[in-house]
């Protein structure tokens, strides 16, 4: 399992399962991928703007998997298409 964290902007989290540096990573369409380990005080000033997560589910520690069950059952992702998706809704 590993972290992921979705704002109204971003995500942000870790993967591969490895509570290390080289796993952590922040996206969002302005400034693309920033990779702790790479860029640690951009990482983190950009984790620390991006507002709210995970739509009140929590503190994070959610697999993706949760969030693709939830936003999978709303309508208005089933009209929308985008071309970096892990998954067709």
């Amino acid at each position: 399992m590993y972290s992921v964290y979705l704002t109204k902007t971003a995500v942000y989290g870790l993967t591969m399962s490895h509570d290390r540096d080289d796993f952590w990573f922040f996206w969002n369409k302005g400034e693309g991928l920033v990779l702790l380990r790479a860029e640690p005080e951009r990482y983190e000033r950009l984790v620390a703007g991006a507002g709210p997560a995970n739509e009140g589910y929590g503190p994070g520690s959610y697999g993706p998997g949760i969030f693709y069950m939830e936003y999978a059952a709303r309508p208005v992702y089933g009209k929308q298409w985008c071309q970096t998706r892990l998954m067709a809704w």
